[in-house]
């Protein structure tokens, strides 16, 4: 399954550790040779056999996530259309946008 992940990590106190052991959590969780990409800046698409909701619950628990403050987005884009949100966002349209790719 291909997964396009999107985060975001407040910029306050301890940032570059956050933002460090998130980058490795999303990457450990990539399969294969070839399993990750990360171009865009906070952007990473990759397979994982794991549910989006899995993926989600696996970063945030192998990182210094942190809710009240940080924005992580998966979503599937193969096969069946599952994705999660975690952490603190504002503009509820984003669950609105992506429910509509099960129809």
């Amino acid at each position: 399954m291909i997964y396009a992940i999107t985060f975001r990590i407040d910029h306050v106190g301890d940032y570059d550790a956050r933002y460090d052991s998130f980058v490795k959590a999303i990457t450990a969780q990539a399969e294969g040779i070839g399993g990750w990409w990360a171009e865009p800046t906070s952007f990473y698409l990759l397979r994982s056999s794991n549910t989006a909701v899995e993926l989600a619950d696996t970063i945030v628990a192998a990182s210094k996530f942190d809710a009240l403050r940080d924005l992580l987005v998966v979503i599937h884009i193969s096969g069946v259309k599952g994705h999660a949100v975690r952490g603190a966002y504002a503009d509820k349209d984003v669950l609105t946008l992506l429910a509509e790719r099960s129809k």
